[in-house]
């Protein structure tokens, strides 16, 4: 029987400024019948690893039926420079495992919220598309049954937002790409431009308050 290939992403894990938590990877190169899970953790992730592993096992098995990805990357911190940073290893790690087309990437909050991109063979984010509604309605659908209330809309609000922080670095290229970036901009975290909102007041009263601010009599 042929033996299953496993990728090798010993370089990945030790690159710095990544925040990589670690990767779970499918076999591409076998059929889907015979497609087996591997996982690749940094030292760093072993605790938060064995904590959620069967959690981890049924978020990649969701993703996995839903996208057909073969890579899922999931990160510590989901930052805008987090989210370019991962972007660029995928770039360099399709270039050199061309068999790996499609990618979902997880950000694996501190509070154990995630979020998800999902993004093309051609590494740019692919939620803009006639299936984006589809996509992410299904995912979030299925995600929902094994997950409390809470730990759901965090889920689902940081998604909003890496998606619009990434979008704040991204650069349209034509028309198609134009309204995949608009499509960003309208789905931005509502609680999110709430509290941006909030915290302006804030700096402005505290400014009228300052004693420096004060006109001289």
């Amino acid at each position: 029987m042929k033996s299953k290939k496993i990728l090798n992403i010993t370089s990945l894990l030790t690159l710095p400024h990544t925040f990589i938590l670690f990767l779970l990877l499918f076999a591409g190169c076998v059929d889907e019948s015979q497609q087996e899970l591997h996982y690749g953790v940094n030292d760093r992730a072993q605790v938060l690893y064995q904590k959620n592993l069967r959690k981890i096992k049924n978020l990649t098995k969701t993703v996995h039926q839903k996208t057909r990805a073969h890579l899922l990357l999931i990160t510590q911190k989901a930052s805008n420079e987090d989210a370019r940073g991962a972007i660029g290893l995928l770039k360099r790690y399709q270039k050199a495992h061309p068999k790996i087309v499609d990618i979902a990437i997880f950000l694996w909050h501190h509070d154990h919220s995630t979020a998800e991109i999902i993004v093309s063979k051609d590494l740019n984010i692919n939620v803009g598309g006639p299936d984006k509604k589809r996509i992410l309605d299904e995912f979030y659908k299925n995600l929902k049954k094994g997950l409390n209330d809470s730990l759901y809309k965090s889920m689902f609000d940081l998604g909003n937002l890496v998606l619009n922080k990434y979008n704040e670095s991204f650069k349209p290229v034509d028309k198609d790409q134009t309204a995949i970036s608009n499509t960003f901009n309208n789905t931005e975290n509502l609680s999110d431009k709430n509290n941006l909102v909030s915290q302006v007041k804030n700096e402005n009263e505290n400014k009228k308050e300052s004693p420096s601010n004060k006109p001289i009599k």
